[in-house]
């Protein structure tokens, strides 16, 4: 029986089911909170080849695919990764083969590790999967290795690739998912999720986070990534040298070209030819006859009354990577006329002028010859073929492998890619490398990615490329698990001054290797700001190792403690029962400052989490200050399940193609309804829900091809997938307090 005189009024209800637990250790509390951060993990036994840290990402791999139905795993260069994926795929797909869409060069690398792990994999290159050949349909999990090659939505590889993968779950790899901005992240995580995948975490669209100017917590729930050292991967030594300055006349000359009348095209061919002097005397001489012959087809062409086919042009400039920079100056027929054909003659002066440069001296190869004179197998990397072919001819330091994308071989002969890079491959256990055999390798950076060279132990970017993930990838080669060194020197040709002063190469590598910061990844411990990331941190410490094996536990209860300032760190976990019956859970830590704001700033946690484990142990906060720390965090949670609550209509607004498509299902069950047919209603609802919510680029795809299709929409219902799910809130709860007094 309830007395009325016994009813008191709240001023939140929320309050009243918000327990915080008794008074315990600050370790205690603070243990508790950094194990609420960490990800789910599944409740699946590793295989033996994995590694303590890899078998942790293992599970939770498991878990969010289980949860989400895709997830990108981002571990460095060299660690392991087609292990782990290998290992999930094994889990997930039990002894079905597994789909992996693989770089081409890479499928032999891929097709070795499965047969060691006795793992049957249906392999399919990226290069087939742009000509528009796919894999036959199946099921199960399927695995992308380096992901970032579908970064671009607007590539013919995306635009296969993406509807095949519906109803499929995803895992992406990839060391280096951010090459030129958050978009690139975002196009690789579509191909796998949903627009509207963070919803619950207050995120309504993926896309959104391309302007987001911090580091976006809630990714940790589709990045895994460890910088964690790992025993067997060397550690890496760099050291900068600049180039020897260019010739001051030979400069003069390249500026004197007028290129074009539109200005930012004149820019993009004198970069490129500045690039090229920076190479070497080939490379640059290899880049003024190509804009030699442009200038003469075009002046042909205009000749004769018409524009240069684009398919023509194609064909000319060959596809070489290195070329294709050109390819900007031709968007439309009347863009040939950009080219200033009065060049012509000063390029035949140039050439000559480059001609005789090389057949002077070179500082920069001179250079180059005085750090392989030790004999340490070393690999080195240009971004011009003819500056392979250069170095093939002019370096002295014993016999020399060199790589491109068209050959490879060995000093004068020619020899298969496998044979040649076999070379740089780990000594077997035991093993002696015969005096014979060759030292270093040259190569473009058709070899900088994917593959194991782990026998050298020494990296020599001869040029720059325009990206840090390419430095990464190149590094990746011989930084990896596996390699015969403890430790690997990387060395650095910057631009030489007159030529950075023009390009500002350096400027832009340092702004892009800023960028996989944002989201939380990076090779620098501190870049990572997960909560995951920061609760394996802090549970790392010696402080914490007691807690280690504990299970977290609901209100863990509060703790005091003496700081700089006054505030207070609490945490909270708040869960959902979607409408497909299953249960998902977020928790969150953030401070008060003595103000009352609330901030998540991960920064901000993790150092007041560090400061709680070495500060004197205060007095517990009284009633009175929990009354006052609950009111906040009431109100943070309160927005939290609001949201959660909203999130059958908080989802991206629709596109033109879904709105299109969505007009289609109304009339259809507008329709529906006068005839009653009560079959047909729920179908339709069902679409209804899924054109309305967040889709993945494949399923965009499909929305696209209905909302205009004229073929029976009513027969293809039942194939759409289902909507995104939506969830009801479940009673929140307190993690842990820790109350900050002045000392």
């Amino acid at each position: 029986m309830i007395v009325a005189e016994s009813l008191e009024t709240v001023s939140d209800p929320l309050l009243t089911a918000i327990r915080t637990g008794p008074p315990r250790d600050a370790d205690e509390v603070v243990a508790n909170l950094a194990k609420s951060l960490l990800p789910e993990e599944a409740q699946a036994e590793s295989p033996a080849w994995l590694r303590p840290t890899q078998q942790r990402t293992f599970r939770r791999l498991l878990a969010a695919l289980e949860r989400q139905g895709g997830a990108l795993l981002s571990d460095p260069v060299g660690s392991g990764k087609t292990f782990v994926a290998l290992a999930v795929a094994r889990a997930w797909n039990g002894g079905r083969a597994t789909t992996c869409f693989v770089p081409a060069g890479l499928l032999d690398q891929w097709d070795s590790v499965a047969r060691r792990l006795d793992l049957e994999v249906r392999l399919w290159s990226h290069e087939r999967t742009s000509r528009g050949r796919l894999p036959p349909a199946g099921r199960g999990l399927v695995l992308i290795d380096e992901s970032h090659h579908f970064r671009h939505a607007e590539t013919r590889r995306y635009a296969h690739l993406s509807p095949w993968l519906v109803g499929h779950p995803v895992l992406l790899l990839s060391a280096t998912p951010i090459v030129n901005g958050l978009a690139d992240l975002v196009n690789q995580l579509l191909l796998t999720v949903r627009d509207d995948i963070l919803l619950p975490r207050g995120i309504p669209s993926l896309s959104s986070i391309v302007s987001d100017a911090g580091p976006i917590t809630a990714l940790g729930e589709l990045l895994f990534s460890s910088n964690e050292r790992m025993e067997g991967r060397p550690r890496r030594e760099e050291r900068r040298l600049a180039s020897p300055e260019i010739d001051e006349d030979l400069l003069a000359a390249l500026d004197g070209l007028t290129l074009s009348r539109h200005p930012a095209v004149a820019r993009l061919v004198r970069g490129t030819l500045w690039r090229a002097a920076a190479s070497s005397p080939a490379a640059l001489h290899a880049a003024l006859t190509r804009y030699d012959s442009l200038l003469r087809h075009a002046a042909d062409a205009r000749a004769a009354g018409r524009p240069m086919d684009r398919r023509a042009l194609h064909a000319f400039v060959g596809g070489a990577e290195d070329q294709l920079v050109f390819w900007a100056l031709f968007d439309g027929p009347a863009a040939t006329g950009e080219l200033a054909l009065e060049d012509a003659d000063r390029v035949t002066d140039v050439l000559h002028h480059v001609a005789m440069l090389a057949t002077l001296p070179d500082a920069k190869l001179d250079l180059l010859e005085a750090i392989l004179a030790d004999g340490r197998r070393t690999l080195i990397f240009t971004t011009a073929i003819e500056t392979v072919r250069y170095l093939r001819n002019r370096l002295h330091s014993g016999p020399l492998a060199w790589c491109t994308g068209d050959t490879s071989g060995i000093g004068r002969w020619v020899l298969p890619r496998r044979s040649v890079l076999g070379w740089f491959a780990p000594a077997p256990v035991g093993g002696v490398i015969p005096a014979g055999a060759p030292r270093h390798l040259v190569t473009t950076d058709v070899s900088a990615e994917g593959l194991d060279l782990q026998g050298a132990e020494r990296i020599v970017h001869y040029d720059l490329p325009w990206t840090s993930v390419r430095l990464d990838q190149r590094d990746g080669r011989a930084i990896r698990l596996g390699s015969d060194h403890a430790r690997v020197e990387v060395v650095r040709f910057e631009p030489p001054p007159s030529i950075e002063r023009r390009i500002e190469q350096m400027e832009c590598l340092e702004r892009k290797k800023s960028l996989p910061a944002r989201v939380g990844l990076g090779d620098a411990a501190e870049a990572q700001a997960w909560p995951g990331s920061i609760g394996d941190r802090l549970l790392a410490s010696e402080k914490l190792a007691r807690f280690h094996d504990v299970r977290p536990i609901g209100p863990c209860g509060v703790a005091g403690v003496f700081g700089e300032g006054a505030g207070a760190l609490v945490g909270f976990r708040l869960g959902g029962r979607s409408s497909k019956g299953s249960e998902a859970r977020w928790s969150t830590v953030g401070w008060i400052d003595d103000e009352g704001r609330w901030s998540e700033a991960s920064d901000r946690v993790e150092s007041a989490l560090r400061l709680a484990l070495e500060a004197p142990t205060a007095v517990p906060p009284s009633e009175l200050e929990l009354a006052r720390i609950l009111s906040i965090v009431g109100y943070i949670i309160s927005g939290r399940l609001s949201l959660l609550q909203r999130s059958r209509w908080a989802a991206p607004a629709p596109g033109p193609e879904a709105r299109q498509l969505i007009r289609r299902l109304r009339a259809l069950a507008a329709d529906a309804a006068r005839r009653r047919d009560n079959a047909l209603l729920p179908r339709l609802e069902r679409a209804l829900r899924f054109a309305a919510s967040g889709h993945t680029a494949g399923e965009r795809a499909l929305i696209s091809e209905l909302a205009t299709s004229s073929t029976d929409l009513i027969r293809r219902l039942d194939r759409l997938p289902p909507p995104s799910p939506s969830f009801d809130p479940l009673p929140p709860v307190i993690t842990g307090i820790i109350v900050f007094r002045k000392e």
